[in-house]
């Protein structure tokens, strides 16, 4: 009896120690598991992470990169807008200057047109003086014509009266002749004097009125044509 108690209790004792064993087994495996099972949410946790840090990396790259396209379009629009300011300002002076030639060539032709009136003026009144003067002229002659013809009548009765008249007579007769003849001939040369003095005077004051810019030209032609006119009034 005592000997089977002996292996009762040996095999209770074995059967204790293969069970320990066992759980001991569960339990390391189990421990292995958790351990693995830990690992392997640590490596996913760290590979979630990294994901999570590239992901934003690339984000941040992709923003880094709109904004820098961003800033290369904001300059070229920048740019752009300067270089198309520029041109308009140059077309606004090109405008101004175009104006200003158009003006300034206005101007210009307004002055031309006015010399040339003016040009016109002076000789169309030059013209109007020397017909003035021919016609004074003209009737000075026919005045002095007449005063001949006169002359020359008084002359004839005088050579034709009777030979009975007195000496007296025909010496009183030559001597009213002779006292109207000069005053006639006296007349006359007073009146051409007079008016080559008007004729000078004249002249003179409208050659000072006369614009600083004339050409030397025109300032020769009308020295020439004063001259002439001079001339013909002295002759």
């Amino acid at each position: 009896k005592e000997r089977v108690l002996k292996e009762q209790q040996e095999k209770e004792r074995l059967l204790k120690e293969r069970q320990l064993k066992e759980q001991q087994e569960k339990e390391r495996l189990l421990k292995d598991q958790q351990e693995k099972e830990r690992l392997l949410k640590e490596q996913q946790q760290k590979e979630r992470v990294l994901k999570e840090q590239q992901e934003k990396e690339r984000q941040l790259k992709e923003q880094q990169e709109k904004q820098r396209q961003l800033k290369v379009q904001q300059e070229k629009e920048l740019q752009l807008k300067e270089q198309q300011a520029k041109e308009r300002q140059l077309k606004e002076q090109q405008e101004k200057e175009r104006q200003l030639k158009v003006q300034q060539e206005k101007e210009l032709q307004l002055k031309e047109q006015q010399a040339k009136e003016l040009q016109l003026k002076e000789q169309q009144e030059k013209e109007r003086q020397l017909k003035e003067q021919q016609e004074k002229e003209r009737k000075l002659k026919e005045q002095q014509e007449k005063e001949q013809q006169v002359d020359n009548s008084k002359r004839a009765s005088t050579s034709s009266s009777s030979s009975s008249s007195s000496s007296s007579s025909s010496s009183s007769g030559s001597q009213e002749w002779a006292h109207e003849s000069i005053p006639l001939r006296t007349k006359f040369f007073s009146t051409l004097a007079g008016l080559g003095v008007v004729a000078w005077f004249v002249s003179g004051k409208r050659d000072r009125g006369q614009t600083k810019d004339r050409s030397a030209d025109n300032n020769d032609s009308d020295n020439s044509n004063d001259t002439t006119s001079t001339t013909t009034l002295a002759a």
